[in-house]
């Protein structure tokens, strides 16, 4: 470690360099097809930065000295990345060139490299965004033998992107396998089990598009004197894409062979093309109990936020109904600049035509989340995404693709300067009709009044724009559970106890130590905190550091401080061991034990040996009795403790002492008759008790040394309170005033700057069918939270007469027809939908690709609701209907 930060040292003026160097690359860096970049975990990046004052370039006092070396570890799963890591949150990207700079100032990794990649464009549109692969594809090449079987020694793992053509695919085979001779056609199969099964047929086609995934395997087949080994002479049943499809038991067969399920719903196994006759793929012939609308979506690798968000929308009676009756070909605007050259509304329609036959149990939306993805890069490949993001996706490119106006106008907003809201809001609808006409308008879209108020001159501007969703905040303080290890601090040394603790999400650290004051009885100005890994101090948080920056795997400890501890340095104390059975410290294995833990002192006063004897203090109560008047020696002499005492890093195992020129000094050795060396001028500073490991066999109970008393808390301390809002508290809260934060600011046209004014919004027209969103995801700069609050809202007669300032004279009754669900945690979790067909008027659960009745009507208001979507009750219907469900018959449905 001694070397590891030869470039810049440890200088101020050196750090302040390793920014510089890391700011430019960073804005200069672009990503280019074929580059490669790095992972590198966001939380040992984002202390980086705090500690080198990142984002002040005038900061002077910027010191990365005691920063921990760069662990990469938690992203990793043995050799392979975890799944489901989020970039920002678990880890950050940077170009190759910052990444082995940043390794070599401060050592560690391991390195996790990741090539850029081109994804996007094909068919209806050239646009491609290079990204990095942070998941490439791994797969098994296996060369096809003349007999028609595998040749196991002819087989190779590689790492591919998910957007390689099968062109791309055969080329790479034949470097692979078949480099230096003439070129010959090849044959490629998906292989399901150990037999192939799918026929990889269009060469434009890519792996996406065949749903190829991480693992599978892909039968390559080498043409031989104008045959493949598995042509019709050799070939049998599913395997001849000449023949017809087998036998129904053939099919079960051959469909148990397929070591994943999924791959069932991507593709018809018996037609090696891969095609069924609709847009989209059936898992399941005609079944005469399926019915028109209840038709599970097959999950094509983590597609269930997209599922989700399509059964509700199927379920939207207006939309479906346009879809079902074919309107929609008529409409399709293939020159909207805007749109999506009509491909995004005839995959709809195609799907919505299969969903609506009748004749699946399930279909797969290959088709429609493949041009999906063609014009919103973000959808391509197998991430989790947010069920709304895709809903309001859709819903936009269904309206740009259906646009009936082929010109589009331009139009200027007006002010109202104090004209009747009436006459201001039918000039901005209006105006939004000259540009935006089509059935997504006609049955989604209603319109919104914004208020704001200038603090300074009380200007007041109002106008009015449409929406297609609201979406309502959730109006609750969130709180946060800890556990926390508390270090009080003693001379002779205190067992540490674990507390669990609540405070505001919105709280800082400093709101931690006064909640472990609470508890524990400690002075809440005398305690300061760091996380913990690995047996020693990873860093040391500030006060001002939020408490969302906490993650669950964080062991935070919160150590008691010394009254005086202003006048006094302070150094962590780290404690290895050796194992060896020869003398005193005669073995290099060494290994970290204990607990890390604080040691304050004047460096005027505190000679070595007292530093020696004050360590020994706070650790004898570790030894057993017979032991502790002993003497002990080591190699270096004969000394009165049992360890000695080395100046690490703070890993506690490289030298820390900045002039030791050693390249393999584990630490230089601090001796009880020596002077204190000139490092400890200044905190923050490590030290490691090595101890004997003769001494620590016989005499030390290691059971004490990891010791941690847990306080009743830890059990007692539950879930967060149970507490439930209604859906008229996230709309009083959707439409009560607010100042904009000063990143929000806006500019009042009479005092020519931008102000941080009063905002407020009112609902002043309804759509036909209105989409509610409950903001359940939260999103800072250090986390990504979920808020898991009940919300109680009508299944049927949703009231919003009070909400709406506008007078349309139409109905203001809503009632219920789908809810997108999301179980789990931000990064992750799954989505379902539940929905009321409209043929049978009951409700369904759509999990996937499996549907079931919903047999109690209250399990639709859970904690997992997230998008709700009501449609406007007829004005006709009013009277005769209750304002809530509550017959026997829809409780049951």
């Amino acid at each position: 470690m001694a070397s590891a930060r030869q470039k810049f040292g440890s200088s101020k003026k050196n750090v302040a360099e390793q920014k510089k160097f890391v700011k430019t690359e960073l804005e200069n860096t672009e990503l280019k097809p074929g580059a490669t970049w790095n992972l590198i975990s966001a939380k040992w990046f984002q202390l980086w930065k705090e500690k080198v004052d990142f984002d002040d370039d005038g900061a002077q006092s910027a010191d990365a000295d005691d920063l921990a070396e760069i662990d990469n570890s938690p992203l990793l799963d043995g050799e392979k990345l975890r799944p489901s890591l989020l970039c920002g949150d678990d880890y950050e990207l940077l170009p190759s060139a910052v990444w082995h700079e940043i390794q070599r100032w401060y050592g560690g990794g391991p390195e996790i490299a990741r090539r850029v990649v081109e994804e996007g464009g094909g068919e209806g549109t050239s646009r491609k965004v290079a990204k990095v692969d942070v998941y490439p594809l791994r797969i098994k090449l296996v060369v096809c033998k003349d007999n028609g079987l595998a040749d196991p020694a002819r087989a190779t793992t590689v790492a591919v992107n998910r957007q390689m053509t099968v062109q791309e695919l055969h080329e790479l085979a034949a470097r692979c396998f078949d480099a230096g001779a003439a070129p010959r056609r090849i044959r490629t199969w998906l292989m399901a089990g150990p037999t192939p099964q799918f026929r990889m047929e269009d060469p434009t086609k890519t792996l996406d598009w065949h749903a190829v995934d991480d693992g599978d395997s892909i039968f390559v087949e080498f043409e031989a004197n104008g045959r493949f080994p598995r042509d019709p002479v050799s070939t049998k049943g599913v395997f001849d894409d000449k023949k017809s499809p087998p036998k129904a038991e053939d099919k079960d067969k051959a469909k148990a062979s397929a070591d994943k399920g999924k791959k069932n719903g991507l593709f018809s196994i018996f037609n090696p093309s891969g095609r069924s006759s609709g847009s989209s793929s059936s898992s399941s012939a005609q079944s005469p109990g399926n019915r028109r609308g209840v038709c599970g979506l097959q999950n094509l690798g983590n597609t269930c936020f997209m599922n989700s968000a399509l059964q509700c929308l199927s379920n939207a009676v207006p939309l479906t109904q346009y879809f079902l009756d074919l309107k929609y070909k008529d409409e399709i605007n293939r020159a909207n600049p805007l749109g999506m050259k009509g491909r995004i509304a005839e995959e709809y329609g195609a799907l919505m035509q299969a969903m609506w036959s009748g004749q699946h149990s399930s279909v797969a939306p290959r088709d429609l989340k493949m041009t999906i993805g063609r014009f919103a890069p973000q959808f391509i490949g197998y991430q989790q995404h947010d069920s709304h993001e895709l809903l309001a996706f859709l819903l936009d490119g269904l309206h740009e693709d259906l646009n009936r106006i082929t010109k589009k106008p331009y139009t200027e907003a007006k002010e109202s300067n104090g004209r009747p809201d009436a006459v201001v809001a039918d000039e901005a609808w209006q105006q939004h009709l000259q540009r935006n006409q089509s059935v997504v308008v006609d049955f989604f879209q209603g319109q919104l009044k914004s208020t704001v108020v200038c603090p300074t001159c009380e200007h007041v501007s109002v106008c009015f724009d449409p929406f297609q969703y609201l979406s309502l905040p959730l109006p609750y303080q969130p709180m946060a559970s800890l556990v926390v290890t508390v270090a009080p601090y003693a001379d002779d040394g205190a067992t540490p106890t674990k507390y669990k603790i609540r405070v505001e999400k919105t709280a800082k650290v400093v709101g931690v130590y006064e909640a472990v004051s609470r508890v524990s009885g400690l002075d809440s100005a005398l305690l300061t905190s760091a996380d913990v890994q690995a047996r020693r101090v990873f860093a040391f948080l500030r006060e001002d550091k939020a408490v969302t920056s906490i993650r669950d795997s964080d062991q935070i400890f919160v150590y008691e401080t010394p009254p005086d501890s202003q006048r006094l340095r302070r150094v962590q104390v780290l404690q290895k061991r050796l194992r060896t059975d020869g003398g005193p410290f005669s073995s290099n294995t060494v290994e970290l034990v204990g607990l890390p833990f604080l040691q304050f002192f004047d460096p005027k006063t505190t000679s070595a040996r007292k530093l020696h004897q004050m360590l020994f203090n706070r650790i004898k109560r570790f030894i057993r009795d017979d032991a502790k008047e002993g003497r002990r020696s080591t190699r270096d002499g004969a000394t009165d403790f049992p360890f000695r005492l080395l100046v690490t890093t703070t890993t506690g195992l490289s030298c820390g002492e900045p002039y030791c020129t050693s390249p393999s000094c584990k630490g230089c050795v601090l001796k009880p008759d020596e002077s204190l060396p000139p490092i400890f001028d200044r905190d923050g500073r490590t030290l490691c008790m090595e101890w004997d490991p003769k001494f620590f066999k016989r005499f030390v109970d290691d059971k004490e040394l990891e010791r941690i008393e847990e306080h009743e808390s830890v059990k007692a301390a539950g879930a967060d309170a149970k507490q439930t809002l209604t859906l008229d508290d996230c709309l009083t809260a959707f439409t009560t005033n607010e100042r904009l934060a000063p990143g929000n600011a806006w500019y009042c046209p009479k005092c020519k700057v931008h102000q941080e004014a009063m905002k407020k919004f009112d609902i002043w027209k309804l759509p036909e069918v209105l989409i509610i969103q409950l903001k359940r995801f939260q999103y800072n700069k250090y986390s990504r939270d979920k808020l898991t609050i009940g919300v109680d809202f009508p299944l049927a007669g949703l009231d919003l007469s009070s909400f709406v300032l506008g007078n349309t004279g139409d109905s203001t009754l809503y009632d219920l027809f789908a809810v997108s669900n999301h179980s789990g945690g931000m990064g992750g979790g799954h989505y379902t939908a539940y929905a009321k067909n409209r043929d049978d008027g009951g409700w369904y659960l759509f999990n996937d690709s499996s549907v079931a009745p919903v047999t109690n009507a209250n399990s639709l208001r859970s904690a997992s609701a997230y998008v709700l979507l009501y449609r406007r009750r007829p004005k006709s219907a009013e009277s005769s209907m209750d304002v809530e469900m509550s017959s026997s018959k829809d409780e049951t449905r």
